[in-house]
Order: structure tokens, then C-alpha cells, then sequence
């Protein structure tokens, strides 16, 4: 597993972070991600790189001086990948991570598109998309600079899913 988060400031990003969770890597998920099996091998642990990220939290006072919210594409990241890794290793979901921004749901309401992946939403907002798709880093950039597009063209960014949907 893996996943990104970015500061930002102004949508300029400030940070840039990693957490993993060792697993066997399949050739399928390699070709996907670019994920070798090294970087598997030699990642921290979920709880390790979680706590470390609640360190960086505090540090930059998101959550006490600053408000923040996570931003998804889908509903998966959080709901699926992030819930089930925290279960697994029996880590209670911390309330930041209890509800989200689904941009592309919001895209899609916004924008009246019915369906399209990242990539998609990426050039309809009229922005070329940059790196490897399904790279954590390279998604979470993208999904930024499309925030940041919607935001300039007038969207309000509204918390739009949370634990409990059955979305």
C-alpha cells in the first residue's frame, strides 16, 4: 500500500511523504505502479511512516492552527485501501481520515460528466497530466493541480464522503 500526502500552501507544495506496508509485489502491480519489490523490502511500516506523518500533522499545526482535508480520487484510497491497512494492523482510523474530499465525485457534479478516470479529468480541466498513473506521488500531484484548477474556476471544495457512505 501506499500513499502520498502533500502540504500546500497556496496549492504550492511544502512536503512530500511516503507510507507503505510490506507485501509481496506481483509483476501486474509493478507494471501498474512502478513499484519494485526492493522498495517493498525496504519501506517502513505502516504504523511506522503513520506516526511519522501525525508528526508532520503537528509540526505544520494542520489540524490545530490550520484546518486540512484529505483529498481522494474515488473512493477507494480511503475507504478501502486506508481503512483495511489501519484494521490489519489494528490502528483505530484516525478522525481526519473519517471523512474526505472524492474530487472526482465532485468533478463529476460540478462539470456534469458522468464518468472518466484522473488522467481524464486531468485534460478535460485542460492540464496535461504529468507522470505515471496509479504512482501514488504522481497521482496525488495530479489530483492537486486539479484542485487547484477547479478552485480557480469558482468550485466550492466541500467534504463529500465519509466512512459511513455507501458509496
Amino acid at each position: 500500500m501506499q500513499l502520498h500526502w502533500k502540504r500546500c500552501r497556496n496549492f504550492t507544495s511544502t512536503g512530500n511523504h511516503k507510507i507503505s506496508h510490506n507485501y509481496q509485489s506481483s509483476v501486474y502491480f509493478k507494471g501498474l505502479t512502478g513499484i519494485t519489490q526492493e522498495m517493498v523490502d525496504t519501506a517502513d511500516t505502516f504504523r511506522g511512516v503513520l506516526d511519522n506523518f501525525h508528526q508532520w500533522l503537528e509540526k505544520h499545526k494542520l489540524g490545530s492552527k490550520y484546518k486540512f482535508a484529505v483529498v481522494t480520487d474515488g473512493p477507494d484510497d480511503k475507504k478501502r485501501f486506508f481503512s483495511k491497512q489501519c484494521e490489519l494492523c489494528s490502528i483505530p482510523i484516525p478522525e481526519y481520515a473519517r471523512k474526505w474530499i472524492n474530487l472526482r465525485k465532485l468533478y463529476r457534479n460540478i462539470y456534469k460528466v458522468k464518468e472518466g478516470t484522473l488522467k481524464d479529468m486531468v485534460k478535460k480541466l485542460g492540464l496535461k497530466f504529468e507522470g505515471r498513473l496509479h504512482c501514488g506521488i504522481d497521482d496525488a500531484r495530479n489530483v492537486a493541480r486539479a484542485l487547484q484548477k477547479m478552485v480557480e474556476d469558482g468550485c466550492e471544495i466541500k467534504f463529500n464522503e465519509n466512512m459511513n457512505d455507501n458509496t
